[in-house]
């Protein structure tokens, strides 16, 4: 895993000593007009000077023998990634081709490309080169050396690792792609500048690029560092690692829809539903022969829809670069012109231009190019995964997040100070309860909910409707209390059989479940959806008439739950490159809210606003205060896109073919069906009529830590181990303890 910190330091490759242009201007007689090629030669010959280091006997002994690393997976690999910066006719590294050629990704003739032009290194031609360089003094950049080189971008410098490893060994065939930077920060990064330029440059723009961020800034997150929440500038897209421009193309189609005018809009939701599909398949960590055709297939789409949405919709707008683009470049041209001048900056910083008011007309104009090697090189990554493996064995991310390695060794403390416990009344629950909606014969659903898993029925959003008054009457709660619970933790398998965590918490935006659907009809959605309002348990007693027995208590783990459904006649799917669209179930449905059990939870699910269809009462007509809600909310959203893509996994259950998917294991916190009282055993005598629901926070007290916090969540486990952490670990700073829910 790219943040599993097994990264080491071994060497670093230094840059040219800032001594060196002094030194090679008095060396070198044609320093002034021949600087350019003399400084990024150098800079190569530094860099395979410092590989034919590295690449020491010990290593060659391991290269020709082979060396025993047992890895997790029982594959050894080796695949050194660099940034490649190619100007030149030739721009591919590990192939031949032209500049011309770069934006005809997914074409026959091109795919065809990548694996029959595979580019030689050519040693007698860089031998030659470097003997009219450094025996004739003819210049780097000249004649000579382009005759030789230029035709094919070649550089006079020997590579460490021919020189190193032997003649016969092609350094063009060990080069692997690098997603982070030819994807995330490439091609991803430049159609994201160019939407954001696009916006400015339509009708309204800068309503719309208040619009876009305001859309930004109201995504929730999603697990622990999976999305996390975006800035209120997010548009400036500032202090950004390289890894942090994933998220804005895993939450993009929601957040542009609508924003662009007619067929620019359909264009644009088709080109990034496939932009967000071929991300989440390149980067998963376990592939089949399905999963690699369907990237192939994916990459042709990119290409044709890469060129359509260039020559139909951006062509149609006159766009120009950002005005932070702008104030860099001329915070930069003021840079350059002090050095020029030999003034100090501070002397320059005052009169900056940036500073002032810009123009249009003083912008530079800016059109999506695709003509680059970054948006050609992702035809190349069905070949490299079936060479090198999943890559994730190659990511340079890794790299990236070795940068901060430093700032991980703050200490973590647990400031949480004890409290002397006192009982407090939770007015959430207690007042309001006649009225509030959401609490609408909560207590005979509760019955049925738990009467009907202890028959065994099969889950079918409890509609239970055959149960009666003298059925849930066999229901009794023990010492007429249920308590609440801060959090649960669903423990589930991974599509590549890895475990994972995932923790609802019905505080925050982390409260959204998804659920294996009832309906076996045919083009069924699978999945039925529920944002949790409460984490219970209870110890309950059942009276079971049909045996004359009285079963012994059992505590029993369940969810509060309002439900949401599928928009109607809302076509969505891979074919049709829609996201899954849900909304609330209207207050009139008796079954809108409900209760669920937690071991029918798959996993936490990340739902999005429709911004386009806005916000509405429709839903819930609560006059007051209502538990439906987050608190200072008074409507609801009418829709909510599903992201199908907010990770590997997610984006493998709607996918299907997850190895890790195919058995659903029962919680761990069921009870024993077996357990029933002794005969003679007092069991309290409970009337479950009419009640009143109340809830008391209990807070910590010195004596009852431990007991306390036991409550703060509850583990629901899909397997047979036990992933999630040890007993009393705290959650939040704040947290005090658990509730009691009071039955009066």
């Amino acid at each position: 895993m790219p943040n599993s910190g097994a990264c080491h330091h071994v060497a670093y490759i230094p840059s040219l000593l800032d001594t060196f242009n002094d030194f090679a201007s008095a060396f070198h007689r044609n320093w002034k007009t021949q600087k350019g090629d003399i400084l990024t030669h150098c800079r190569q010959e530094l860099m395979h000077a410092v590989w034919k280091l590295l690449l020491d006997d010990d290593f060659l002994h391991a290269y020709k023998y082979g060396v025993v690393v047992k890895c997790s997976d029982g594959i050894e690999r080796r695949s050194p990634t660099c940034n490649y910066l190619r100007q030149g006719p030739v721009s591919m590294p590990w192939m031949y081709g032209q500049k011309s050629s770069l934006d005809q990704l997914g074409l026959v003739q091109d795919m065809h490309a990548h694996s029959d032009n595979f580019r030689e290194y050519l040693k007698d031609k860089v031998i030659s080169a470097r003997k009219f360089i450094y025996q004739d003094a003819q210049p780097i950049g000249g004649t000579h050396v382009n005759n030789l080189l230029k035709e094919t971008s070649s550089v006079p410098t020997l590579n460490a690792f021919v020189t190193r490893l032997g003649d016969r060994f092609n350094p063009s065939q060990m080069l692997a792609v690098n997603l982070l930077h030819e994807f995330e920060l490439g091609v991803w990064k430049a159609l994201f500048t160019h939407l954001i330029q696009m916006l400015y440059a339509s009708p309204n723009g800068t309503e719309r690029i208040a619009e876009l961020d305001r859309r930004f800034c109201l995504v929730p997150g999603f697990g622990n560092s999976t999305i996390c929440h975006f800035t209120s500038n997010a548009l400036e897209m500032k202090k950004l690692f390289a890894q942090d421009y994933e998220d804005p193309l895993q939450c993009s189609i929601p957040v542009f829809e609508g924003l662009l005018d007619g067929k620019h809009d359909d264009r644009l939701m088709k080109l990034l539903f496939r932009l967000a599909q071929w991300h989440a398949l390149a980067k998963l960590r376990l592939h089949t022969e399905v999963t690699l055709e369907q990237l192939e297939k994916v990459t042709v789409d990119i290409g044709k829809l890469m060129r359509e949405f260039r020559d139909k919709s951006a062509s149609d707008f006159m766009t120009y670069e950002l005005p932070r683009e702008q104030q860099a470049r001329a915070r930069r041209q003021q840079h350059a012109e002090a050095q020029r001048k030999e003034l100090p900056e501070a002397e320059t910083a005052t009169t900056s231009r940036a500073r002032s008011g810009l123009t249009t007309s003083e912008r530079k104009q800016r059109k999506l190019n695709i003509s680059t090697y970054k948006f050609h090189a992702l035809g190349d990554y069905v070949s490299t995964i079936k060479l090198f493996g999943t890559t994730d064995n190659y990511s340079t991310q890794t790299g990236e997040l070795a940068h901060r390695l430093v700032k991980q060794y703050y200490t973590l403390i647990n400031k949480k100070k004890a409290r002397k416990g006192k009982q407090k009344d939770n007015s959430h629950y207690k007042h309001g309860h006649e009225l509030d909606p959401a609490k609408k014969d909560l207590f005979p659903k509760l019955q049925d909910h738990l009467l009907g898993r202890l028959l065994d029925r099969p889950f079918d959003g409890d509609t239970h409707e055959m149960f009666t008054d003298e059925d849930r009457a066999q229901i009794s709660i023990v010492n007429d209390k249920i308590y609440a619970v801060k959090t649960l933790r669903i423990n589930y398998t991974t599509y590549d059989v890895r475990r994972d965590q995932d923790v609802i918490n019905p505080r925050t935006d982390h409260c959204t479940v998804m659920v294996l659907s009832g309906v076996e009809a045919h083009n069924a959605h699978p999945y039925w959806y529920a944002r949790v309002l409460g984490i219970f348990d209870a110890d309950i007693v059942w009276f079971d008439t049909q045996r004359g027995k009285v079963r012994r208590s059992q505590s029993m783990e369940f969810l509060w739950v309002r439900w949401l459904g599928e928009e109607p006649n809302y076509r969505h799917g891979f074919k049709s490159t829609r996201l899954p669209k849900v909304g609330f179930v209207p207050d009139t449905d008796d079954y809108a809210f409900g209760f669920l059990d937690p071991s029918q939870v798959i996993r936490a699910c990340h739902l999005i606003p429709n911004f386009v269809n806005g916000r509405t009462l429709e839903l819930l007509r609560a006059p007051g205060i209502t538990a439906a809600r987050a608190p200072g909310e008074t409507d609801d959203w009418a829709n909510f896109h599903v992201m199908i893509f907010v990770d590997r996994d997610m984006f493998m259950r709607y996918l299907g073919g997850g190895i890790g998917h195919i058995h659903y294991l029962t919680s761990v916190t069921n009870a024993d069906e077996d357990n029933e009282t002794e005969e003679g055993e007092d069991v309290p005598n409970i009337d479950p009529g009419s009640l009143v629901v109340t809830v008391e926070d209990e807070e910590e007290s010195d004596d009852g830590d431990d007991e306390a916090e036991s409550g703060d969540e509850i583990h629901n486990s899909r397997s047979d181990d036990e992933l999630g952490p040890d007993d009393g670990e705290d959650l939040d700073e704040d947290d005090n303890g658990y509730g009691s829910m009071q039955l009066i």
